[in-house]
């Protein structure tokens, strides 16, 4: 996925500049918004996964709290 972001928003512009060999302040201007790109990317899995991780827990919870049926439940034929 970096390497994606990388090819996408950062190659073209420095190949066409010629600045891939060239190590001053737009090189690290770069390498601040692959940096902080990836982060971004990173961070937003982690709240998606986070917030179905509660979600599930959460619906765990409430399903302990209502109890479960005391009896057993079977299913009645409609035919009858």
């Amino acid at each position: 996925m970096t390497t994606g972001f990388f090819i996408l928003a950062v190659y073209p512009s420095a190949k066409e500049n010629k600045l891939i060999n060239y190590r001053g302040a737009e090189f690290n201007a770069r390498i601040f918004g692959i940096v902080m790109g990836t982060a971004m990317i990173v961070f937003f899995v982690i709240r998606i996964v986070t917030t179905w991780i509660i979600w599930k827990y959460w619906g765990i919870l409430r399903a302990r709290e209502r109890g479960g049926p005391e009896k057993k439940y079977y299913a009645v034929p409609s035919d009858l």
